[in-house]
């Protein structure tokens, strides 16, 4: 994985330009947002003697960034515990104040993902979160890190993995350029200097699978889709639960 510092980088130099998209729904947080949210409020995500509507115990989110999309799906929930990990100080600092709204207990652990599920033990999350932070990482990383999720997971918790996702055999620099024509034509609020670094965070550090790569480390990894929560020709979001097999 990158480096603290190139991971800085690989969010955006200034978070102003992340909390433009986001305003601006660019990237449909609001969309996946509201489809997560509904579609986990269907689940059972509480021991039997807990069962409560839209509760959550505990949820990690991996690559958290600032906390953006876990804020917008958890907008009227009630949450106990949330975890969120990333490399990024400035992101990490934000959190509580994102999620005060909804979360009791809120805490931050700054290092690599693969990091913190090795360092877990015993520990089965009601959700784990991946929001456009798996995609900035080589197969073998990922594959890591679908197996480790497995293993943090029972037959109540559900994986959220939202992300960039290349059409099947469509090659990064086809997906590429599709995306970008896209975002030159609909991010129509940013500025020249903006655009550029999209452009460079997009060519230097996104590395999204293709839809056969993907359900291929799924399925190794031990996880089924429960439900595709929103798809559209550049995002996906799916929930996963843990294969009854590997339990």
């Amino acid at each position: 994985m990158d480096d603290t510092t190139d991971y800085e980088f690989a969010v955006f130099d200034e978070w102003s330009l992340y909390d433009e998209i986001i305003e601006r729904n660019y990237m449909k947080h609001a969309e996946i947002s509201a489809a997560v949210s509904r579609d986990l409020s269907s689940t059972n995500l509480n021991p039997v003697n807990k069962i409560a509507t839209n509760e959550i115990s505990e949820i990690w989110d991996l690559g958290c960034g600032c906390g953006g999309m876990a804020a917008k799906i958890l907008s009227g929930w009630s949450v106990s515990k949330y975890t969120g990990v990333d490399l990024s100080q400035a992101g990490l600092a934000r959190i509580e104040a994102n999620l005060s709204a909804s979360v009791s207990s809120v805490c931050t652990n700054s290092c690599e993902i693969v990091d913190f599920l090795d360092q877990q033990v015993g520990v089965c999350p009601s959700v784990i979160l991946a929001s456009f932070s798996l995609h900035h990482f080589p197969m073998e990383e990922i594959q890591r890190v679908l197996e480790l999720i497995v293993k943090h997971m029972d037959s109540q918790s559900r994986f959220v993995w939202i992300d960039t996702v290349r059409q099947t055999y469509e090659t990064r620099e086809e997906f590429n350029r599709r995306f970008l024509l896209d975002i030159s034509t609909q991010w129509t609020s940013l500025v020249p200097e903006q655009m550029l670094e999209v452009e460079e965070h997009i060519t230097q550090y996104d590395f999204p699978l293709d839809q056969i790569e993907r359900e291929r480390l799924l399925s190794a990894a031990g996880l089924t889709s429960q439900t595709i929560s929103y798809q559209d020709p550049f995002f996906t979001a799916e929930i996963f639960t843990r294969l009854s097999a590997v339990e």
